[in-house]
């Protein structure tokens, strides 16, 4: 361990036993009075000798069913945090949606156990505390969330002893221990110092014993002093500014830190600005600067000891006092012995006996008299015990003199006046959680997510938090102003919070049901006034669907407009609004009719310009056709003479003479060049051929990208012969009379 460490620990342990020294005799107190008040109500120096002797040491608990009415009213009246728009550019709407993310985190940490937990420990002990805690929202994800968690054991929490506020809000430090068992500690920090036992200083006497080891959550304010810059919007800063006001300030940050007696396990800086331990009092006094702190029931200790003392002692006289003996002479129950030795003991319906003339029959003598004084102490005590409380058999609900139902509440209404600091002080605790959870929230919720918020009536609805945003709220609205959504940033304003005590929603709910039933009744013509209301407060089936068919037949007057998000316009400035929204209409229509016009134009173009071509392309054929037919003219021609020269030509077999041998070898080279002649005739044709099928296929490929769609194409040429043509843009087929032309397009035509 480092020197700095060390440094923490002996300051932590130092501050820990300043903690002890200063509670020490409140807490031993407090542990007297919370047993006292589960039963535990005999002295130990009273009772040992008591039981000792065979002396009953009866508890006749009359303080508990007190105790159980405070804190059952606490939990029907349980105080409520409201976030308030406090200035800065805040925002009544963000205060609403972080009340909504409050009942939240209330609901998936049951702080509900921790609020009820805190006040009965405040009435049975004293004190007691609550705890806010972060933590991961999932096992497996990185978001974190803020909870508010139970202190079952109230004495495992110290607070700095030099601080003044109820709710514990100005500690410097405090402190929330476990005593783990060694075994559970070795296993969750195997590296962690074992810290033995037998190792163990003066000073870290019961952090470290033979089967436990105490682990603390330790929490230190630090304070660094900087100077702050007032900017020209009278804003503060940080960031040096020339000339400007300048000023020190002390920023404070809470370390947290999870140690041992001999070492830091865990440290990093907490979030919040608060020491998340706090406190909630029984009733708490300064006494010459010394703190008292008091349970409910103190003052009803000694009337509810005397209580049990007499209600015990009047049992040991009523069973030490000896039974009512028969009087009778020895001749009248001889015989019947038995009978008459139980006749104290047994029922007998009948107990025989013999006559003795010289005696009357026997007959049983007076019981000796219990005395009714400790009966009389008993009723004294139960007297002193309920004025000690302020709480009397009215509180409880025993009938009384009262007969009126206004005299009854007027004495309830003492009761509760008499016990109004329990559930004030809880209601001051609340307000300090309301605090750090409002300071954690822009510092955990500190990415771009949505949230759930849970209504007073424990509806449920989500909203976007964006901690990037400038402004605490910001609308997103439609071309009709309408909003479609609200985008907050908590961190944006300041905020502060107050606390409201009354009846749970379903308690107000009920009465309020109640009451408008009664007037309805009373008032039947406002039924289809208030009908609406009254079922939608009403618990049972079917009760929303009658609420909102009532609500359709209100009268024009009355029909609630849902807000839809946009602003409230005057009257007058809707009626522009109507109109301008028509001729926006009227224009949109014109302008859709006008684009489906343009397009059939555009459409009408393109074939147009298909068919131009396709003219253009018949016009090509036309002239192919024409120079195909003048070359099969030439090739016609050069077949009649060369059949010409065959026939001039000598037979086979035959032989000439020797002028006519001259002759034939000239019309021999003529054969041959009219054959040469004739076959560049028929290759040319064939190469002029090719030629304008491939102008064929350019058209048609033309016409079919232009259109987007397959296009056949039927052709005849001037010589009668029938041409057709498929393409799609890519490939393409031609028939013709001479064949099928198949092939790809390899490029756009020019």
């Amino acid at each position: 361990m480092t020197d700095k460490q060390d440094k923490i620990i002996a300051t932590a342990l130092e501050r820990f036993k300043r903690c002890e020294d200063a509670e020490s005799e409140i807490r031993a107190q407090a542990l007297k009075e919370l047993k006292f008040s589960l039963g535990e109500q005999w002295p130990d120096d009273i009772r040992k000798p008591r039981e000792e002797e065979g002396k009953p040491c009866l508890t006749f608990d009359k303080i508990d069913q007190y105790i159980r009415q405070v804190i059952n009213d606490a939990r029907q009246n349980k105080p409520a945090i409201k976030p308030r728009a406090k200035g800065d550019g805040a925002d009544v709407e963000t205060a609403e949606v972080l009340q909504g993310i409050v009942r939240h985190i209330e609901d998936q940490s049951s702080a509900d156990i921790a609020y009820d937990t805190a006040v009965e420990m405040a009435a049975r002990a004293g004190f007691g505390f609550i705890r806010v805690v972060t933590d991961y929202a999932d096992e497996d994800g990185f978001l974190q969330d803020i909870f508010i968690r139970a202190v079952k054991n109230p004495f495992s929490c110290y607070l700095d002893p030099d601080h003044s506020s109820p709710d514990g809000s100005d500690a410097q430090y405090g402190f929330a221990h476990d005593d783990m068992p060694r075994e559970q500690f070795e296993r969750e920090y195997p590296d962690a110092d074992p810290c033995d036992f037998e190792s163990s200083s003066q000073e870290q006497a019961g952090w470290l014993r033979e089967k436990l080891v105490r682990v603390a959550e330790y929490f230190e304010c630090v304070y660094e002093d900087k100077a702050v810059y007032q900017g020209d919007d009278g804003k503060p800063s940080e960031q040096e500014i020339p000339k400007a006001l300048k000023r020190m300030v002390r920023r404070k940050k809470i370390i947290w830190r999870k140690i041992t007696a001999k070492e830091v396990l865990e440290e990093r800086e907490w979030l919040g600005k608060y020491i998340p331990i706090v406190p909630v009092y029984g009733h708490l006094i300064d006494v010459e600067g010394k703190k008292r702190i008091s349970s409910l029931h103190r003052p009803a200790m000694g009337p509810q000891q005397l209580y049990n003392y007499a209600g015990s002692s009047f049992a040991e006289r009523v069973a030490l006092t000896p039974k009512a003996p028969y009087i009778a002479t020895a001749s009248q129950i001889e015989g019947y012995e038995d009978l008459w030795k139980s006749a104290n003991t047994s029922n007998a319906s009948v107990l025989p006996y013999n006559a003795d003339p010289s005696a009357p029959p026997p007959i049983r003598q007076q019981a000796a008299d219990i005395p009714a004084g400790w009966q009389q102490v008993m009723q004294n005590m139960e007297h002193d015990i309920q004025s000690a409380l302020g709480m009397y058999n009215a509180s409880l609900g025993a009938p009384g003199n009262e007969k009126s139902g206004k005299a009854i509440r007027e004495r309830k209404l003492e009761a509760d006046n008499a016990t109004f600091h329990i559930s004030d002080n809880l209601a001051r605790g609340i307000r300090q959680v309301g605090r750090i959870v409002l300071d954690l929230i822009p510092k955990i919720y500190d990415t771009d997510r949505v949230v759930r918020i849970i209504g007073e009536d424990g509806s449920e609805d989500f909203a976007r938090i964006d901690p990037e945003q400038e402004e605490a709220k910001r609308e997103i609205r439609d071309l009709q102003g309408r909003v479609i959504e609200r985008i907050y940033n908590p961190g944006v304003g300041k905020y502060d919070v107050t606390v409201t005590v009354g009846p749970a929603y379903g308690t107000k709910r009920q009465e309020a049901a109640e009451f408008m039933t009664q007037l309805v009744q009373s008032a039947p013509d406002l039924m289809p006034i208030i009908g609406d209301l009254m079922f939608k407060s009403m618990d049972m089936p079917y009760a929303e669907d009658i609420s909102d068919r009532l609500k359709k037949m209100l009268p024009p007057p009355l029909q609630d407009h849902e807000d839809d998000g946009a602003p409230q316009i005057p009257p007058q400035v809707q009626a522009q609004m109507q109109q301008m929204s028509e001729a926006f209409g009227q224009t949109q229509q014109i302008a859709e009719q006008l684009q489906q016009e343009l397009q059939q134009a555009q459409q009408q173009l393109q074939d147009k310009s298909a068919e131009r071509e396709i003219k253009a392309a018949e016009l090509q054929i036309k002239r192919a056709e024409a120079a195909t037919k003048a070359r099969e003219v030439g090739i016609k021609e050069g077949e009649l003479e060369l059949k010409a020269i065959e026939l001039q030509m000598p037979k086979e077999g035959s032989m000439p003479a020797h002028g006519e041998q001259e002759a034939g070898e000239d019309g021999e080279s003529q054969t041959v060049a009219a054959v040469a002649q004739l076959g560049d005739l028929l290759a040319q044709a064939m190469q002029q051929h090719e030629q304008h099928m491939q102008m064929l296929g350019d058209a048609i490929v033309a016409v079919a990208q232009k259109t987007n769609q397959p296009k056949v194409i039927s052709l005849t040429a001037p010589s009668g012969r029938q041409f057709r043509a498929v393409s799609d843009g890519e490939n393409i087929q031609i028939e013709a009379p001479s064949g099928v032309y198949a092939g790809s397009v390899m490029q756009e035509p020019a």
